[in-house]
């Protein structure tokens, strides 16, 4: 029985280095065709953000001020502190509504609702923008492609925990990147996406998911894969925005649950393998842990596992910039970490921004 388990395990950690590293390593192919020019609203929701949500609307206004076909749609998801009406921002720009909902989806619902645009461009409140974000974006939504998945990267900040999420959220972004250049994109974010609006509104017909608070990025990805959209990445450098890393493992557990637990609502069945194969590696991890701390020590297991950090070492190195000992200790303590926060969701409610939220 212990033989069969180590040789899942084995198997399980193989196939998730090969699928990943061939994920990672695709290549990005962009049609050159043009379609006609575009109108674009800028959708932001947000909720107890006062404080950034107006950094973030001049930073936008600086850089649409020149363009009459864009517009600036600021959602407020009933916030507790200062309401976006009181905001000190005058321009004929921007439109201020309230979530006729609630929640992130609902607010992004209420803001599309009343856009009469051609694109949407959505935007988390605590981003920040590169000066030249929407001039590097613009001939981009003039393409033939549906969906277009932009770029992110999480700010450096000092300490493991913040070391720890920006290569996590790295290394996300390299599977975003690498499987949307296979044509088979697996992950977006909401914080920075782009879709035309006409066929936002045609999936909406059809939407399974609206009673789930969270995922909205996902599903939305899912439905225009499902109906054979043209879905492209960014690659441009300067149309990367940059996100903070939360100030404790407590919040970054909230937030793994909230991307978590869509999961099991997924229909595609690479959406739901890379979860799968993911999940089944690091627990085959820890049974290799285990099987060293209370059995005798084998050979085998102790050059598969150095085999197995050597490679997983060697691509994430890349994008950790010659952090090695961190680096290190991330891939050693990220099996323990993915089998926390499946355990959380037995003991712990998940929370967005004070508010419950369904999964």
């Amino acid at each position: 029985m212990v033989n069969v388990v180590l040789i899942v395990a084995f198997l399980s950690m193989i196939i998730y280095l090969i699928w990943l590293s061939f994920l990672i390593s695709g290549k990005n192919k962009i049609t050159t065709r043009h379609t006609n020019p575009i109108t674009i609203s800028i959708v932001i929701p947000c909720r107890n953000e006062g404080n950034k949500i107006g950094v973030l609307a001049h930073q936008i206004l600086q850089q649409i001020h020149s363009f009459s076909n864009v517009q600036l749609i600021i959602i407020d998801d009933h916030s507790e502190d200062e309401h976006i009406s009181n905001l000190n921002i005058n321009s004929e720009k921007i439109l201020l509504l309230n979530n006729k909902g609630i929640g992130k989806k609902s607010a992004l619902q209420t803001g599309i609702e009343n856009s009469a645009a051609d694109w949407i461009i959505t935007l988390d409140a605590d981003v920040w923008l590169q000066e030249e974000w929407f001039n590097t974006l613009l001939p981009l939504l003039n393409l033939d492609i549906d969906l277009l998945i932009l770029p992110l990267e999480m700010k450096k900040e000092k300490g493991f925990l913040a070391f720890f999420q920006w290569l996590e959220f790295s290394i996300l972004q390299s599977i975003t990147q690498g499987s949307a250049h296979r044509e088979k994109p697996l992950l977006c974010n909401g914080a920075h996406l782009a879709f035309r609006r006409k066929e936002w509104l045609e999936i909406q017909e059809q939407y399974q998911h609206q009673h789930i608070s969270s995922g909205d990025d996902q599903f939305l990805l899912q439905a225009f894969r499902m109906k054979k959209k043209k879905i492209k990445y960014c690659d441009s450098l300067q149309g990367k925005v940059q996100i903070s890393p939360v100030e404790s493992w407590k919040s970054l557990l909230e937030q793994r649950r909230r991307w978590s637990g869509k999961t099991r609502y997924y229909q595609l069945w690479d959406m739901k393998a890379l979860g799968m194969i993911t999940l089944l590696s690091n627990i085959s991890v820890l049974v290799l842990y285990s099987h060293l701390l209370f059995s005798n020590p084998s050979l085998p297991i102790i050059f598969f596992l150095i085999v197995y950090f050597s490679i997983e070492f060697i691509w994430t190195e890349k994008r950790a910039q010659s952090h090695p000992l961190s680096t290190f200790s991330f891939l050693l303590f990220y099996p323990i970490y993915v089998i926390i926060t499946l355990l959380s969701f037995v003991f712990f409610k998940t929370q967005w921004k004070g508010r419950d939220v369904v999964t």
